[in-house]
C-alpha cells in the first residue's frame, strides 16, 4: 500500500491531485464479528490501543484541508513503523513468535 500510494502521488501530482496514505492501528468497529473472525489464541488489540472510527475520520478530513503523504495512527505507532523500516527481520521474528506460531499451534 505504501509503495502504491507513493507511486500514485507522484504520478498525479502534476494534475494538482493529492494522495495521502493513512496507516491506522486497530479501530473499534464490528468488522471482526461481522466477518466471522475468531482468533484461536484470543489475542486481540487491547482496548486502550483501539482508535475510534470518529478519530480516524477526523484525521482523513484534516488531510483534505492539509494534505500529507502519509499519516500513522495513533502517533506512537510511528515507532513500530520505524522499527519495521530499520529492522524488518526483528519485526518479522516478533510477529511470527508472538502471533503466527501460537495461532497455528491451536489448530
Amino acid at each position: 500500500m505504501r509503495g502504491f500510494s507513493e507511486a500514485l502521488r507522484r504520478e498525479v501530482a502534476p494534475l494538482d491531485i493529492h494522495v495521502s496514505a493513512v496507516f491506522s492501528g486497530g479501530v473499534a468497529t464490528e468488522f471482526g464479528a461481522q466477518a466471522g473472525i475468531h482468533r484461536k489464541t484470543q489475542i486481540t488489540t487491547p482496548g486502550w490501543l483501539l482508535l475510534s472510527p470518529e478519530a480516524v475520520a477526523d484525521t482523513i478530513v484534516a488531510l483534505v484541508r492539509r494534505p500529507r503523504s502519509m499519516v500513522i495512527l495513533p502517533w506512537f505507532m510511528r515507532f513500530a513503523s520505524a522499527a519495521n523500516t530499520l529492522l524488518p527481520w526483528l519485526v518479522d521474528w516478533a510477529i511470527l513468535h508472538r502471533f503466527t506460531i501460537p495461532e497455528r499451534q491451536r489448530e
